[in-house]
């Protein structure tokens, strides 16, 4: 299976193909069929999260649906799991269709919502994943990608210190 997951309050540790990453609040990962995970509390610190499992066979009719296949392949040949820091209304907002695509009783309403939710976050925050290792924290990185949006870039530095959840 592939998963996406969103830590949605706390930090913990994520060892996934034996090597340990620290994520916090925010943080967006992308999981393959092939990466073995496991979380970890830090320091018996409490954390939550939102996992999204689905198949190979969804995953491939949404980048056949989105049609960028040279994405797809940085998505699944990068050396670590994708991942993106996602701003405070980012997280918030996420969260919530996350909620309110499970909220239905119907199975088939609620497959049609997580399938379409899949098309956002993939469309939304992982398009300007890049393969290459860097050097550059994924919180920078991310909300450079935001600001190339005009609804971002026209609002100037109040909105990129919104974007990325840090002091100046």
């Amino acid at each position: 299976y592939y998963e996406i997951f969103l830590v949605i309050k706390g930090r913990c540790s994520h060892t996934v193909n034996a090597a340990e990453y620290f994520l916090e609040d925010g943080q967006l990962v992308f999981i393959r069929d092939f990466d073995a995970h496991l979380y970890r509390s830090i320091n018996g610190e409490y954390f939550e999260f939102i996992n999204l499992a689905f198949t190979r066979e969804t995953f491939d009719a949404m980048t056949n649906y989105l049609g960028d296949t040279a994405l797809c392949r940085a998505l699944l040949q990068a050396s670590t799991p994708p991942m993106v820091q996602l701003s405070p209304r980012d997280r918030e907002r996420l969260f919530y269709a996350f909620s309110d695509a499970v909220s239905g009783p119907d199975t088939e309403a609620v497959r049609f919502k997580l399938r379409a939710l899949l098309v956002q976050i993939f469309s939304e925050f992982f398009m300007f994943f890049r393969p290459e290792e860097s050097k550059i924290p994924v919180w920078l990185d991310t909300a450079y990608a935001q600001m190339q949006k005009p609804q971002n870039f026209t609002q100037g530095l109040s909105r990129l210190y919104a974007l990325t959840g840090k002091s100046p």
